[in-house]
């Protein structure tokens, strides 16, 4: 084509309607076609072919209307090619350039250690690395141009679609679907849990929407083991209060009925002493058993049950004793609250 064109351009006398400017830039189009097929070096040979064949034309006499002379002929071609020279090499250099980088951006998203999926304005997959063929199931052919809801599970497919035309109206880098369960896809059907990140890129033919997806089915197995053996603790731990609450009123309903056949009042009232402070552990032991969380006590709650407690056991008239509780909502601990128990026991017995 190029041989054709030069033997036209050089050769052959335009129109005289036509300038011979005009008529030799029909080279352009194929100049336009060797910088974006070959690169410089098939600039640099069309450049060559076009050089020797303005020569070749000028020596020879094929002289256009616009030259009258074979010098000014051999001038006004050089002028040409140089034109095409330059344009062709800026040409090839910046689609050189261009393709590097969208070869470096390839080989970086397809050397990413996460499956990683490109998808247009449209919703259409446009890039695929191969960890996201192993992680789906599919061949890059297979994926590159379709919806992108092909890996999403079919029930979420309405809701993907809102969020995706949602994030293409306000695009910015963030995870998807924060604070939610996200699952997709495979070839086969199933489903598996992920977590994906998003990231906008601005292009000439739109927002594009390159997706980060990792598999996180090892993680949800593991959190669901511990949150199952974590349950199986609580249940453990609650069983083990509840036998120690159990286990302390056996000892607190055996020292009241010894007492009952203790006549000295000294040692009726350390029996009674005893006993009550056997009680406010138990006490403890019981709201913990009750409690949702085993590792806080409601001690405003404790001070309540514990005062009537003690109130019921010295069998004081209520109406001739009156307790006034000013308590605010407090959490503690087992190893605060047991001290602080049988401190309390101590104030309120001696207090009756």
């Amino acid at each position: 084509m190029l041989l054709a064109t030069c033997l036209v351009v050089f050769r052959v006398s335009p129109p005289a309607t036509i300038l011979y400017y005009s008529w030799a830039y029909a080279l352009m189009p194929l100049l336009i076609w060797a910088a974006f097929r070959f690169g410089q070096r098939g600039v640099t040979l069309f450049i060559l072919v076009a050089l020797g064949m303005a020569g070749w034309g000028a020596f020879n006499g094929f002289v256009p209307l616009a030259a009258a002379i074979r010098n000014e002929s051999l001038l006004v071609r050089l002028i040409l090619v140089d034109i095409l020279t330059m344009t062709g090499l800026v040409l090839a250099a910046g689609v050189t350039e261009c393709k590097e980088a969208a070869e470096k951006f390839r080989l970086v998203v397809d050397s990413a250690p996460n499956a990683m999926i490109m998808v247009n304005d449209s919703g259409k997959i446009t890039l695929v690395n191969s960890h996201a063929e192993k992680l789906f199931g599919y061949t890059r052919n297979e994926l590159i141009g379709r919806p992108v809801e092909v890996l999403v599970p079919s029930k979420f497919h309405r809701a993907h679609l809102t969020d995706r035309m949602e994030f293409i109206t306000h695009p910015q880098t963030r995870p998807m679907g924060k604070g939610r369960d996200l699952y997709a896809m495979r070839k086969d059907g199933s489903e598996f849990p992920v977590e994906i990140g998003l990231s906008p890129i601005e292009a000439e033919e739109g927002t594009l929407v390159l997706s980060a997806i990792v598999d996180i089915s090892e993680r949800k197995r593991a959190e669901n083991q511990l949150r199952i053996g974590l349950e199986q603790k609580e249940l453990f731990m609650q069983e083990i209060h509840h036998r120690v609450k159990n286990n302390l009123q056996i000892i607190s309903s055996l020292l009241n009925i010894q007492s009952r056949r203790i006549k000295d009042k000294q040692t009726l009232h350390t029996f009674k002493e005893s006993q009550n402070r056997i009680e406010s552990m138990s006490l403890i032991h019981e709201i913990l058993y009750e409690s949702k969380d085993l590792s806080k006590i409601d001690f405003a709650r404790y001070v309540r049950k514990l005062s009537q407690h003690l109130v019921a056991s010295y069998r004081t008239d209520i109406r001739d004793t009156q307790i006034e509780i000013d308590v605010n909502g407090i959490l503690l601990n087992v190893d605060k609250a047991m001290p602080l128990g049988l401190l309390l026991t101590e104030i309120v017995s001696n207090s009756l």
